[in-house]
């Protein structure tokens, strides 16, 4: 996340987003009022077993009916973070463009604190 620090978004790392007081997804990095986030999808965390697999593109198509996620390995992100960083700011804009922020109702529970 330091490739992010001084893009200009107000973001959290890590934020719980809860939408009709059900946990949506807990993304690695979300831009605030951009309805935007991205997610690095280690093998460790998300592929290592058929149960994380599972449990984790079941948590992702329910958060991309309600917010955009950037998926990225950690790989890409070491082989260039600031084109991640430019991929993430593009979503957000292109998803502001189309009249879209943060859904009505998300609720946004942070890990830390509010970075920029």
């Amino acid at each position: 996340m330091d490739a992010m620090i001084g893009c200009g978004w107000p973001f959290y790392v890590n934020p719980d987003l809860y939408l009709g007081g059900s946990l949506l997804c807990r993304p690695d990095v979300f831009l605030v009022g951009t309805g935007s986030g991205g997610e690095l999808d280690s093998v460790e965390q998300h592929n290592a077993t058929q149960a994380k697999l599972a449990h984790t593109l079941n948590r992702h198509t329910a958060a991309a009916r309600a917010v955009d996620l950037l998926h990225r390995t950690p790989w890409q992100l070491r082989q260039d973070p600031a084109a991640w960083v430019r991929d993430l700011i593009t979503q957000a804009a292109d998803r502001l463009e189309r009249g879209l922020g943060d859904p009505p109702g998300l609720e946004i529970r942070p890990r830390g604190p509010l970075l920029r």
